[in-house]
């Protein structure tokens, strides 16, 4: 199975000082701009699904992509959606940052009150992947998530160490295509290229 990984194109949040995982951040005009060039720069890509959280930003990037892939239907899962961060959701990413550091444990392993750690992420992210693998297996999979699921998802795959490994950040409509295959040996191709993107469109990394 071959896995097109997007990131969805810049929001309200990415642009401001507030930690959004699961609350309302629409696109920006530029991620709107984002959309269309990710669309086009996917638009000869051949899929056979496609699936996207369920947050607005998200669904609003993969619908864009699939209007070059008519009769591709949209899964909406709420497997897809972005590390949930607890009572750190609308908080300062200064805050979260703090209050993390303060846990005592490793980044990977905070977990905020009510939300998750990267590493319960990551086991989100293999359940994901396993419910559909032998469906889709030798077809093309799109997958349109968010910045922590999208770097859960690549730890799981290509057997990352989250102690010894360097986290790997996406942009907003970043691509990732990564081959999957039966003795788990997958490899990516591309890591998060926005080669799509011109000087009025690049992202700011958040």
């Amino acid at each position: 199975m071959k896995l097109i990984i997007v990131r969805h194109a810049e929001a309200e949040h990415n642009v401001g000082p507030l930690m959004v995982a699961h609350g309302p951040s629409r696109l920006t005009e530029k991620g709107k701009a984002q959309v269309e060039r990710v669309a086009d720069r996917l638009k000869n890509e051949h899929i056979d699904a496609a699936f996207t959280s369920d947050a607005e930003r998200a669904r609003d990037t993969a619908q864009g992509i699939l209007q070059f892939h008519p009769g591709i239907a949209l899964h909406i899962s709420e497997d897809l959606r972005e590390r949930h961060m607890g009572e750190m959701e609308g908080k300062p990413r200064e805050e979260f940052m703090a209050a993390a550091e303060k846990s005592g444990v490793k980044w990977y392993e905070y977990r905020p009150v009510n939300g998750e750690s990267m590493l319960e992420t990551r086991d989100r992210a293999a359940h994901f992947i396993q419910q559909f693998r032998k469906e889709y297996a030798g077809k093309t999979v799109l997958v349109v998530s968010h910045m922590g699921f999208i770097r859960a998802l690549l730890v799981y795959l290509l057997k990352q160490d989250y102690e010894k490994d360097p986290p790997i950040r996406t942009v907003n409509t970043g691509v990732t295509i990564v081959q999957m295959r039966d003795d788990d040996s997958h490899v990516a191709h591309i890591i998060n290229d926005s080669t799509h993107l011109d000087e009025a469109t690049q992202p700011t990394i958040r």
